[in-house]
């Protein structure tokens, strides 16, 4: 059964990296859409970043759930350890490479992300492979991920003012005023 669950989790790995990595133009390729924005990176932040980890996520998780999930107890549990640790990790990460060299150097943001998918999906396999997972929490683990899904849709478009939401290329927060920043329409898409 661990054989399959593997497969399983490199094919997510897969997945999530392809459609994060697709995700990270979609906002802009839809010409702004406030929809996609809230699923999909609407600015270069941070935050909006790890929309690319989470949403593909979640979405291979269900689809990984009606296929062989019912099989693994607390199978959403460990799925929702595995993405915030990988979530966790992109901020880690990011913000210690940056702060000691004093900026960010696209070729590492990929790779960080990359890894950090790669981690989520090796969090959440250890987990179920060792069985020891609580079947009990699964309704914390759905409500959780709920939550977390809801936070990235509300601060897209009203952010906390720190550095996590802000977007390094315009100075702005979230969707606001996005269209407005001087020489956005002009900057080529970078992963962070």
């Amino acid at each position: 059964m661990n054989k399959i669950l593997k497969k399983w989790e490199i094919i997510g790995f897969i997945f999530v990296v392809a459609l994060g990595s697709l995700g990270h133009f979609l906002y802009e390729w839809t010409g702004q859409n406030a929809l996609v924005g809230k699923f999909f990176a609407a600015n270069e932040s941070t935050w909006e970043h790890l929309k690319l980890l989470f949403f593909p996520y979640v979405i291979f998780m269900i689809i990984q759930w009606f296929c062989i999930g019912k099989n693994y107890k607390g199978f959403a549990l460990a799925k929702l350890i595995g993405v915030l640790s990988g979530m966790a990790m992109i901020v880690i990460i990011f913000y210690t490479y940056t702060g000691v060299i004093g900026t960010s150097n696209d070729f590492f943001n990929i790779v960080i992300f990359v890894v950090s998918s790669a981690f989520a999906f090796y969090v959440s396999f250890r987990l179920l492979s060792g069985g020891g997972m609580k079947a009990t929490l699964k309704t914390f683990s759905l409500i959780t991920f709920l939550l977390v899904g809801i936070l990235f849709v509300t601060f897209t478009a009203n952010p906390p003012q720190i550095n996590l939401f802000k977007d390094p290329v315009t100075g702005n927060y979230g969707t606001q005023n996005i269209s407005d920043a001087a020489g956005y329409e002009n900057y080529e898409m970078k992963l962070f």
